[in-house]
């Protein structure tokens, strides 16, 4: 359950969320020796890892567990093939595009079946295309990212269709493009998935800057980054303050610090503690793990730069009182 949970706070973009609960998932694997769920626990974990430019760390995290050894090759278990995407997607931001395009490739050639087929499931091949195309492999691409958005269409989900929609935009580039872009920003501010809604406002903002629409681009931009940094994707807010920089634009700096920088989550935590309920009470209250709750409160002393729960009531100061 906290593997599920994990992956659907990622879907959501509720960063903080997914690592605390895939924390918890990688250790109750441990703990009890459930091999069989910890491609799916390390997956959970990697994601958000990505998001955040914690590369190393989800390096790490690959040698430390042995799951690649033990399960990116096997096609015998399920979470393999929530693995894959997930290291693709690492191995993509490392700057290793051809392991990352192989792994994402894999999905579609190790664990394509008509029970998961659907885009909603997984958009590797968005996430392929798009590998394809920066490759050079444009057609290729094309035809896979005109295959996904297809099956979108089909099913109807905003989610998947918004994902689709952005990776077309950016394959076919100009007008076109432009056209696709808009229509993902569009379809995804009406969906909960916050994460893809700024990643498809950043790629839009960064076309309208290149066709010299500026005032529209830089509207856009500073969408995506107040988005990014909520949800906690760092990399994708930084990309966003930089292409605002490129339209001439003076952003302001993300919140690294004080009650703003706080994800929803870390504040709602942060709250319950001011006002005097323990650890195992806000866990109680929240349906959260003690490990969760802790995890946030730690993320909250950081961002606060305090050191204990008795100052928490002062540091949260204006924020507690909304």
């Amino acid at each position: 359950m906290a593997t599920i949970r994990a992956h659907a706070a990622y879907r959501a973009g509720s960063l903080a969320d997914a690592e605390a609960d895939a924390h918890d998932a990688l250790e109750a694997a441990r703990l009890y020796g459930h091999q069989f769920w910890l491609p799916g626990a390390v997956a959970a974990l990697v994601n958000p890892l990505v998001e955040r430019g914690g590369y190393d760390e989800a390096e790490r995290l690959l040698i430390d567990t042995k799951v690649q050894e033990a399960h990116g090759e096997s096609s015998a278990f399920c979470w393999a093939a929530m693995f894959l995407p997930a290291r693709g997607r690492l191995r993509l931001a490392q700057g290793r595009a051809r392991e990352g395009l192989t792994d994402l490739l894999a999905c579609g050639d190790r664990y394509e079946s008509s029970a998961n087929r659907s885009p909603s499931l997984w958009a590797w091949r968005s996430e392929a295309a798009l590998a394809l195309d920066s490759s050079g492999e444009h057609e290729r691409a094309v035809e896979l990212v005109t295959t996904e958005w297809m099956l979108a269409q089909d099913l109807g989900a905003l989610r998947a269709l918004g994902i689709a929609l952005r990776a077309l935009g950016l394959v076919l580039g100009g007008d076109p493009g432009l056209t696709h872009l808009s229509e993902a920003v569009a379809i995804l501010a009406k969906s909960p998935a916050r994460l893809e809604h700024a990643r498809a406002l950043a790629d839009y903002g960064a076309g309208l800057r290149r066709a010299g629409q500026r005032t529209a681009a830089r509207a856009a931009l500073r969408e995506a980054q107040e988005l990014a940094t909520r949800c906690g994707a760092e990399v994708l807010a930084q990309r966003a303050r930089e292409e605002l920089l490129a339209s001439g634009a003076h952003p302001r700096r993300a919140h690294l610090s004080g009650p703003d920088s706080l994800t929803p989550s870390e504040l709602r935590v942060a709250r319950l503690a001011a006002e005097g309920r323990s650890n195992p009470e806000i866990a109680h209250l929240l349906f959260l793990t003690r490990r969760t709750v802790e995890t946030h409160l730690t993320h909250a002393y950081q961002k606060l730069e305090i050191a204990s729960r008795d100052e928490l009531a002062d540091a949260l100061g204006r924020s507690l009182q909304t």
